[in-house]
């Protein structure tokens, strides 16, 4: 019996979290805090600033992710919070990058976790899910 091997041209979406998608300049993260706009939802404070031209041609958007020291002595605790939180941007974030894509811009944005007690993934993607939503609903109503 003969098997005959078919290349399907569906290629499948990238789940990744690249070193070019992180926020790491010191000049990006200054300019976030001086001229973004920001929200709250439990448990994140989100900061975020939008160029409509290509600032730098890495990533469409950008990510920093911050867990206080004040509630969570702990590295161990911390670390633990900042990789529940890459997996969960990692695994959703596809969505805003094409919405962004689609506009040619790009989006530099921080999440603050801001909550005094861990929570479980399922709960910090469910957050992270909506955020994204509301990020995307926004580039979608307003030009």
């Amino acid at each position: 019996m003969y098997l005959c091997s078919m290349s399907l041209s569906v290629s499948p979406k990238k789940y990744s979290f690249p070193l070019q998608a992180r926020l790491r300049k010191k000049k990006s993260v200054e300019t976030l805090f001086k001229q973004g706009q920001s929200f709250y939802l439990h448990p994140f404070k989100v900061v975020y600033v939008r160029f409509s031209e290509s600032v730098e041609p890495v990533s469409d958007v950008q990510v920093l992710i911050s867990v206080g020291k004040k509630h969570f002595k702990k590295a161990v605790d911390r670390n633990r919070i900042k990789r529940q939180i890459r997996e969960g941007w990692r695994l959703q974030h596809h969505k805003l990058s094409q919405a962004l894509s689609d506009r040619n811009e790009q989006l530099h944005l921080a999440l603050i976790y801001t909550a005094k007690e861990q929570l479980e993934s399922p709960m910090i993607h469910h957050k992270i899910k909506t955020i994204i939503q509301r990020l995307t609903d926004q580039y979608e109503t307003y030009p």
